[in-house]
């Protein structure tokens, strides 16, 4: 017997079935999985991973390209702007060692999908994929070319009853061997980890047109499966779902059969496998990829088989700031100065390329030095998204600087321990500034008067001897109002005076303000 997984209703069917028994299944294990999207590799210039792998090239080909379905080769041909189907299997136990294109055609061409045999991996495979080729840019609207890629349900799965000497041949299940339901099991995504990815052939973070070639995606996900495969001959009634129907007696010795007896049937008649390689769950299976393509010429797929691909831990990068506890805008203010008595705060945000993003601790090490340097105060942090926040700190007049180390925890364990680069901070005070206006033997005359002629000039004192610069602003009014009279002049303190340019007064009146612009921290 058989069972073939096609038509949309009995899929339907099945997930609500499994809405309200996913949550009660604790059950048995599974075999070897591919860790799949949630690993990062040690990537090429193009996004791929180093290391052995199958290639599979998808090609774009217009609706009169005469397709000839014959076996061979890497490559199948699907339409250009338009919906095909990619039909994929694996069979345990062929001998086959390279994969295998059976047809090269989709179903537009020759009236049935792109059938390729993939060699068997016990532990599965990482997939990349990446579009190529010189693409059309948009049929209607200059939208650059993009293709999306959908798992569907398996589309047949079945095992070797020991009596088939041909079995390795096949890539469809017989009336001889031991067909499988598979019930997915109902989560966020569905029964596959990634339930579509899409693709484009230009960078979308891009500025430029036709500028920032597109890296390899990882969608191992859209061949990672979540479910029960079952005996198809546990279908007793012959409605192609297993439910409470198929139910044969009390199990759970309340007294009734209903669907309270469904998780425990399951979990005794059938196996259940958790983010697998989907082409494990029987020695045969058939999954179909429905393809949407707008105008990619050639889409290209590479398998690396999960055992001989290492997994190199990565260093992500770890960007640190400093920003005002009251800013909502988070505005880093690192390397600037800020007065006294700002209450401030790390913050740091993780990254790593087009690996997932890192999970673990930070520290936040703050340090009363501009350079990181000397004695330090820890505060410890749990990434949230790849982001985190220290406690606030009000700062006193001086210098401070923080430095970030991250540590990362199981989940991230592909990834390795990293640290920010020093940020500084200066913080000061606003000083008093005194001016007075001088004639040339700097006497003070402010508030008195002077002969039209007589040489004077403007000197400001700031408290406490900073370094820095003053610029003096002169006008021709008694309080510093109007157009200036004079340019303004910028000067730099010494002992904390500074005196601007003498001038010939002319008559009338003159006033001055000058401005202190602070000490430059050096950072």
């Amino acid at each position: 017997m058989k069972w073939k997984f096609s038509g949309v209703l009995p899929v339907l069917t099945l997930l609500l079935v499994l809405m309200f028994i996913s949550v009660t299944i604790s059950t048995t294990a599974s075999a070897a999985k591919p860790s799949g999207p949630d690993n990062n590799v040690i990537e090429r210039s193009n996004g791929y991973p180093s290391g052995p792998h199958q290639n599979l090239n998808i090609h774009g080909k217009n609706d009169d390209y005469q397709c000839d379905p014959a076996e061979g080769g890497r490559s199948v041909f699907i339409r250009e702007y338009g919906e095909s189907t990619l039909r994929i299997a694996s069979n345990k136990k062929s001998k086959l060692t390279e994969l295998v294109v059976k047809d090269k055609c989709a179903e537009y061409f020759d009236g049935d999908p792109a059938l390729v045999q993939i060699p068997t991996e016990s532990e599965g495979y990482y997939v990349f994929a990446r579009v190529r080729a010189k693409p059309q840019n948009g049929k209607v609207d200059g939208d650059p070319s993009s293709i999306i890629l959908t798992p569907n349900p398996i589309l047949e799965a079945c095992n070797d009853n020991g009596e088939t000497d041909e079995f390795g041949d096949l890539i469809t299940c017989s009336d001889d061997v031991d067909g499988l339901i598979s019930l997915g099991l109902v989560t966020s995504n569905g029964v596959y980890k990634t339930t579509e990815q899409g693709f484009e052939r230009w960078d979308s973070t891009s500025t430029t047109k036709g500028k920032g070639k597109a890296k390899a995606i990882d969608i191992t996900g859209l061949f990672t499966w979540t479910g029960y495969a079952c005996a198809a001959a546990l279908d007793l009634n012959g409605d192609g779902v297993i439910d409470e129907n198929d139910v044969p007696n009390d199990l759970n010795g309340d007294g009734v059969v209903n669907e309270d007896d469904l998780p425990i049937f399951l979990a005794l008649n059938c196996t259940f496998f958790n983010e697998e390689w989907v082409f494990n769950v029987a020695d045969l299976v058939v999954q179909d990829q429905e393809i949407v393509n707008d105008g990619v010429k050639l889409l290209k797929i590479r398998f690396y088989p999960v055992r001989t691909t290492e997994f190199t831990p990565d260093t992500p990068s770890v960007d640190a700031e400093i920003h005002e506890s009251a800013d909502a805008n988070h505005v880093d203010i690192g390397g600037t100065t800020v007065q006294t008595g700002t209450t401030v705060h790390g913050a740091v945000t993780l990254s790593a390329g087009t690996g997932p993003t890192p999970t673990g601790q930070v520290i936040f090490q703050r340090f009363a030095t501009a350079d990181c340097s000397g004695a330090s105060v820890g505060d410890a942090q749990i990434l949230v998204n790849g982001v985190a926040e220290s406690g606030d700190f009000m700062t006193a007049a001086g210098v401070l600087s923080y430095l970030v180390g991250y540590t990362p925890d199981g989940v991230s364990d592909h990834y390795t321990s990293a640290t920010s680069a020093c940020v500084p901070l200066a913080v000061g005070t606003t000083p008093g500034v005194t001016a007075q206006i001088h004639d040339g033997l700097h006497n003070d005359i402010t508030g008195g008067s002077l002969l039209e002629g007589t040489f004077v000039h403007s000197q400001a004192t700031v408290n406490g001897s900073p370094a820095g610069t003053v610029t003096f602003h002169g006008y021709g009014t008694a309080d510093c109002s109007g157009a200036l009279v004079l340019a303004d002049e910028t000067v730099t303190l010494s002992g904390g005076v500074a005196e601007s340019s003498a001038f010939a007064a002319v008559a009338g009146i003159l006033s001055y303000v000058a401005d202190y612009n602070g000490e430059d921290a050096g950072f």
